[in-house]
């Protein structure tokens, strides 16, 4: 699988003033799925798949005045399981829902923006979205997906900027939006 991702992130800090943030950044991804198809009746069919991609994205906020400093998020690649309803239009062509959940792994950093910061944490997420497929030969599949996950918000503790030093409170608020196309092998 193959595919470009976009993040987003609604970052906020509280300390000392509410500061609030939307950011984003786009990147390509790769990875790979399994997965079983189950016939209900007639066009209808059940897909269950796994799921793991890799990606590299990085959002960044950076600071080019004295002192220099950047809040950065990086989505480092998500894992999970998918339900796909399926409905076949034509003998080689069907389109799909996809309902899934998924882990993401995230890091943050904050060298100076809004305190100080270096977490790398895991996110669950819900993803809903949409795919169609068309038959190339008897066992090879051509797929496209577009796919919105959101995650659980994440809220973590870092250090102000200020003096005497005190608490600076994160939260992320993350969510990506994927465009893949798969090339899929049929046993």
């Amino acid at each position: 699988m193959l595919g470009a991702t976009s993040v987003m992130d609604e970052e906020s800090t509280n300390n000392p003033i509410y500061d609030k943030h939307t950011l984003g950044a786009s990147g390509a991804t790769g990875g790979l799925l399994a997965g079983y198809n189950y016939h209900l009746r007639h066009q209808w069919w059940l897909a269950l798949e796994v799921f793991l991609n890799t990606a590299r994205v990085n959002i960044a906020d950076n600071q080019n005045y004295a002192p220099q400093s950047s809040y950065t998020v990086d989505l480092q690649g998500n894992g999970g399981i998918r339900i796909l309803p399926a409905y076949a239009f034509t003998s080689d062509t069907s389109g799909h829902l996809i309902l899934g959940l998924a882990l993401a792994n995230f890091k943050i950093k904050d060298t100076g923006n809004y305190g100080i910061i270096s977490k790398t944490y895991s996110q669950s997420g819900f993803e809903t979205g949409l795919g169609l497929d068309t038959a190339l030969s008897q066992h090879v599949t051509l797929r496209g997906d577009v796919i919105y996950t959101s995650y659980a918000s994440m809220y973590a503790n870092g250090v102000t900027i200020t003096v005497p030093a005190g608490i600076q409170n994160y939260r992320n608020n993350l969510s990506t939006l994927e465009a893949n196309l798969s090339i899929i092998y049929n046993v």
